[in-house]
């Protein structure tokens, strides 16, 4: 029987009056306020680490995290990417109530016209597959000062079967998203058409922190395990506060998540450039780190479901917060509502969505007994992801409420100013 190596984060959704934000901010930094909390109320929960001896030399994974919300999942990949290479850190994201690859069943590869980090990954993974994103490092530029980077992504998808035909056929299709620095800047996609394989995507958040050194600068570095780990969590191993890596917010809705309490299959792993070469380093490991997997086996990819190779299931379970879909947090959901940074001392960014058609936006900062301090924004917009800002420099310190109405739908969040 396979060891099971589940560190899985349940919650219970309170469907508060305000509506609940993420309470992890998306910067690429892990802090204690970020998991001294509990699931339900939107904060880190380890979901995996990597103790052993880093494959590529000194970058690669030390930590996986998962946090959700009514209306947003988030995920922390504590670790380091080689930026003088063509490198690329890979999350898998097996989806309830979508058909993508099964467990198993070798990845297609995808689309080479995109040329992204997930082309030639073909491995049989030990969950099921139908979304992969991935942070790719890239040859610097002549004379660059500053390591490239850029998110891509993979869908993974079950081609329409001729009548009768088996077995089933799956195919892929791959997308560079936007490049992005290693200094935390938040990289926001815009509204994805829902006929796109890449709506999932739609209103996501990326950053990315690196240290000025290899991984062993990064604030969450542990010095390497040379005897096997039988039990998580262990001591160190991103798990520090200041750990720097990737992080990413999605939006519920448009991942299709069901209500109730779904669960994401979460599987991480260093790779190279092409996504033909794969590191040691992955996640969840419950064995003892060995050599690069390369494209084992042979020309085809590692098979995570071998428990001769693999001892342990490779697959993180997230369990997410129970959603009882009221019409209130759906409404909310729909505008996707996002302020940064909060609190505040100067100004803040509203982002919210405009779905379908140009709806009319009205915000309004208030305070707390309701009286209208500011109108931020009050007028038509056009479908996609919008922005306002908030100048609350000649603002009382004090908390505030801001209400964000577009057409219909209207979400609402605490403003706190210092």
């Amino acid at each position: 029987m396979k060891k099971i190596f589940t560190l899985a984060a349940a919650s219970a959704l309170a469907t508060a009056s305000l509506g609940a934000q993420a309470q992890a901010a998306v910067d690429g930094v892990l802090n204690t306020a970020e998991t001294s909390g509990t699931a339900t109320t939107g904060h880190y929960v380890l979901l995996g680490q990597y103790p052993y001896v880093h494959n590529f030399g000194p970058w690669g994974l030390l930590s996986m995290y998962g946090a959700n919300t009514p209306s947003k999942v988030q995920m922390f990949i504590g670790g380091t990417l080689q930026a003088s290479a063509t490198n690329s850190l890979q999350v898998f994201i097996d989806l309830p109530a979508v058909t993508g690859v099964p467990m198993g069943t070798a990845l297609p590869g995808a689309t080479p016209a995109a040329a992204t980090s997930l082309d030639k990954f073909t491995a049989k993974l030990d969950q099921g597959a139908e979304l992969a994103l991935s942070l790719h490092s890239l040859n610097p530029a002549a004379g660059a000062t500053t390591p490239a980077y850029q998110i891509e992504a993979a869908a993974y998808y079950m081609m329409t079967p001729a009548a009768g035909t088996t077995p089933a056929v799956y195919a892929a299709q791959d997308t560079i998203i936007a490049p992005i620095t290693s200094a935390g800047t938040v990289v926001t996609v815009g509204y994805i058409s829902t006929k796109s394989r890449f709506a999932g995507l739609s209103g996501a958040r990326f950053a990315y922190v690196a240290p000025t050194g290899d991984i062993t600068t990064n604030p969450g570095y542990t010095a390497p395990m040379t005897t096997a780990v039988t039990s998580y969590p262990v001591a160190g191993f991103g798990q520090a506060a200041g750990t720097v890596g990737w992080e990413m917010e999605l939006d519920r809705t448009s991942l299709g998540l069901p209500t109730g309490n779904p669960s994401l299959g979460l599987f991480a792993i260093q790779n190279n450039g092409g996504g033909d070469y794969a590191s040691g380093d992955f996640l969840p490991n419950a064995v003892v780190g060995g050599a690069n997997l390369g494209g084992l086996p042979t020309k085809g990819g590692p098979d995570f479901t071998d428990n001769t190779v693999f001892p342990g299931t490779q697959s993180a379970t997230f369990a997410l917060a129970t959603v009882a879909l009221a019409t209130r947090v759906a409404s909310a959901a729909s505008v996707g509502l996002s302020v940064y940074p909060n609190p505040v001392a100067d100004a803040s960014t509203v982002t919210y969505q405009v779905n379908d058609r140009a709806a009319n936006v009205h915000i309004v900062l208030t305070d707390l007994l309701g009286r209208t301090v500011r109108t931020v924004e009050n007028g038509l917009k056009p479908v996609g992801l919008q922005t306002a800002r908030v100048d609350a420099s000649a603002l009382a310190a004090g908390t505030y409420l801001l209400r964000v109405q577009v057409g219909d739908n209207v979400a609402t969040s605490k403003l706190a100013v210092r």
